[in-house]
């Protein structure tokens, strides 16, 4: 029996049902029409009595002039139960009403699945929305520096040029390595990480990402670039002048020095004021803003001050109308600057009296959030999905975990159904196929993204980091097309050095401002030369290391975020593992086997099998592997028609390769320690035995789940490249246990 509950505030009521009613759940991983869409699972709206007991919780919505009524325009969480257990939680929603001969006859109601959610919690919100306060910091050359030397922290300033070209080693006026081309230390935007802006999102929308996807390089190593305007702009803090001594002529109402408020008193009479602040700066090349607060509230502003200035902020009669005024002066400056202040306080035709202020160096905190990339939260959610083609599993009102596709359907079980088929009841079609595929970045502007098109797009027909494939002889019309909110600027490695940056230049050498951009870190990088950074205090530092940035990293397997095979501007080497080949390849290939059919077949399941099945078991029909598309199932009445791809995967993925994120760990001839990702998959454990390669260590033991472990590794001094292998057992979907290997290999 099937039972539907709705909360109505805060108590579950059970919706009363028609007898005959056909309630049909539809459930999803992705549609075969538009496989780069966000997965979900959803119903069809269905049909319920207008019944005394529906009449109360829906509050005789019928009736308009009933106040305090249900309200359509919101869901209202609750379930489904199919003989007292739960089959799926989510919301209702109401659509409409239904009249018979004149009588109130019934209601339509739509059930949603938990995962639709996600977009109407975050609605329209973009990444300024969010409080990045905790990453503030003080902005000093110091600091800055000390953030592009280290691999710590959640904040770094990748040395990508702005405004300018840099140069290394060539001896001319862009040469970071020498005083002239120095990098100007506050021209650089900061970058934060990934998974810091997407833990920001749940702490904010009280959400819950989960997922040993999270754990992976592909997506840990990912950070953003927080640069929303051409050229960097960070003011300090506005610093409140402090006047600590005054000609004794002026009351302390006039010139207060505890509050450094100024005021009039009319014990000096009535007439004319003039007021005039002076600021003494140590540096004439530092600009600075003079900003004055009448009662608390801005009044007046003097920016971009240079050097030694007076400028007048009252000249008037005292009147009962601005007598009891009060002003405060606050400076800012685009660096720190140490200054002096005098106020000069004329009182009628009298001479000036003065009122003078301590020594006082404004200090910067940048506001990071300022920076924050123009995106949608949604659009940022979204781009991930598309980019590592996911799913996204609810697992209550406020978790999801998110999972590549490939690695779902590895999780996925063995289900033989062929029992539950109803033999007369099955159709063959084609899958859906295409004469075009794209998948591609946001446009960029960057001039060696530009110089590339010019050289190569009329050849390959897709630009840098693109891939496009068209089927010639195809009778097909359609396109598939994946296209990410990001940019996908092109890297430069300056010859013969370790130095790599991007050029946020045009092909006219103007600036641009580059749509979101996201990268990996790669750690600190030394560079010899040393690349120098001016100092706020004059002079430069030489630097000996960098955390270098880029669309590239690797771990014994290179990744990059290209779609499709490029030379890697780093590695200078054809790298092929892109996300194309790492999470689409597997899965189209599927869909574009010669072999592939989609089918469609009824079933029947009892009540018990149908909360049991999922959407990524590996169905078994007759001895034919399948995986499931769409299920749709008429709760009354246990029928179900499933839509479903043969499966013609092979036993390897290429994003966990069974159970380890990557099938082989390539490494240099130095000691070196590496990070290895297990994947326990279908097995309940991955047992690690004991290393058999005395250059080769690790933690033999018991891991139950997808677990990070460090390899240590000696360094090759022997001449020649050598082999070795993490050794164990694991538990395929057959039960069957299996010695796993996986190879290190380490240059000579």
């Amino acid at each position: 029996m099937v039972a539907l509950y709705i909360y109505i505030d805060g108590i579950a009521k059970r919706i009363e049902l028609f007898e005959d009613e056909k309630i049909s759940v539809t459930s999803s991983v992705q549609d075969i029409a538009d496989v780069s869409k966000a997965k979900t699972d959803f119903t069809q709206s269905f049909t319920i009595p207008a019944s005394t007991t529906n009449n109360e919780i829906f509050k005789h919505w019928y009736e308009s002039s009933i106040d305090g009524g249900f309200d359509h325009r919101v869901k209202y969480n609750g379930y489904i139960e199919i003989d007292t257990r739960t089959f799926r939680e989510g919301a209702f929603a109401l659509n409409d009403v239904k009249y018979k001969n004149g009588m109130l006859d019934a209601y339509s109601i739509v059930f949603y699945g938990k995962a639709k959610n996600i977009k109407d919690i975050l609605k329209e919100d973009k990444l300024a929305n969010l409080d990045f306060s905790s990453l503030n910091h003080s902005y000093t050359s110091t600091e800055v520096i000390s953030r592009i030397t280290t691999s710590t922290g959640n904040v770094s300033y990748p040395l990508f040029a702005n405004d300018r070209i840099y140069d290394y080693n060539t001896g001319g006026s862009n040469d970071i390595t020498i005083n002239a081309g120095s990098i100007k230390w506050n021209s650089l935007f900061p970058a934060i990480p990934l998974s810091f802006i997407l833990d920001k999102i749940a702490d904010t929308y009280d959400l819950n990402f989960t997922g040993a996807f999270l754990d992976y390089p592909q997506f840990n190593k990912l950070w953003m670039l927080f640069k929303n305007t051409e050229t960097l702009q960070v003011k300090t803090t506005p610093l409140k002048v402090n006047f600590t001594s005054k000609n004794p002529a002026l009351t302390n109402t006039e010139v207060n020095l505890t509050t450094d408020e100024i005021g009039f008193d009319i014990v000096n009479g009535s007439s004319n004021r003039l007021l005039r602040i002076q600021i003494v700066p140590t540096s004439g090349s530092i600009p600075y803003d003079v900003l004055i607060y009448k009662n608390g509230v801005l009044f007046n502003s003097f920016t971009n001050q240079l050097g030694t200035t007076l400028n007048a902020f009252f000249n008037g009669i005292i009147n009962t109308q601005n007598r009891n005024d009060k002003y405060t002066i606050e400076v800012q400056s685009n660096v720190p600057m140490t200054f002096t202040s005098n106020l000069y306080y004329n009182i009628a035709f009298l001479s000036s009296f003065i009122a003078s202020g301590t020594s006082q160096t404004t200090t910067a905190n940048i506001n990071i959030g300022s920076y924050a990339p123009d995106l949608k939260l949604i659009d940022l959610i979204t781009g991930l999905i598309k980019m590592f083609n996911l799913v996204i599993i609810p697992q209550d009102e406020t978790t999801y975990e998110l999972i590549p596709l490939e690695l779902y359907y590895n999780d996925g079980r063995y289900n033989d159904i062929s029992a539950n088929v109803i033999s007369d009841e099955i159709d063959l079609k084609k899958t859906s196929m295409y004469k075009n595929i794209n998948f591609k970045y946001q446009k960029s502007e960057n001039i060696l993204n530009t110089k590339f098109d010019e050289l190569f797009l009329s050849t390959r027909n897709f630009s840098y980091g693109d891939l496009a494939y068209e089927q010639i002889d195809s009778l097909e019309s359609s396109t598939f097309s994946v296209e990410l909110p990001f940019e996908n600027a092109m890297y430069e490695r300056k010859t013969n050095s370790n130095f790599q940056t991007i050029t946020f230049k045009k092909n006219d050498l103007s600036n641009y401002l580059p749509k979101p951009l996201l990268m990996y870190d790669n750690g600190v990088q030394g560079v010899t030369p040393n690349i120098r950074i001016d100092l706020l205090t004059g002079g430069h530092q030489h630097i000996v290391q960098y955390r270098r940035f880029s669309n590239d990293y690797s771990n014994g397997t290179i990744l990059t975020l290209n779609w499709g095979e490029e030379i890697s501007t780093w590695f200078l080497s054809s790298v092929s593992n892109g996300l194309y080949k790492r999470h689409y390849e597997n899965y189209l290939g599927n869909i574009f086997n010669i072999k592939s059919r989609l089918v469609i077949v009824k079933c029947y399941f009892n009540p018990v099998e149908l909360i049991d099945i999922k959407l990524n078991d590996r169905i078994i029909i007759r001895d034919k592997k399948y995986t499931i598309n769409k299920m749709t199932t008429d709760l009354t009445s246990g029928e179900t028609t499933l839509e479903l791809i043969t499966d013609y995967r092979s036993g390897e993925v290429p994003i966990g390769n069974r159970f380890s994120f990557e099938p082989f760990y390539q490494v240099d001839n130095t000691e070196q320690t590496i990070e290895v990702l297990l994947l326990k998959n279908v097995s309940p454990v991955i047992s690690l035995q004991a290393s058999f390669f005395g250059w080769i260590d690790y933690v033999a033991a018991d891991y139950y789940n997808d677990t990070t472990i460090r390899v240590d590794i000696e360094a090759n001094t022997s001449g020649v490249e050598r082999i070795g292998y993490i050794t164990g057992k694991w538990q395929d979907e057959t039960g069957t246990i299996n010695d796993i290997e996986i190879p290190i290999i380490q240059n000579a």
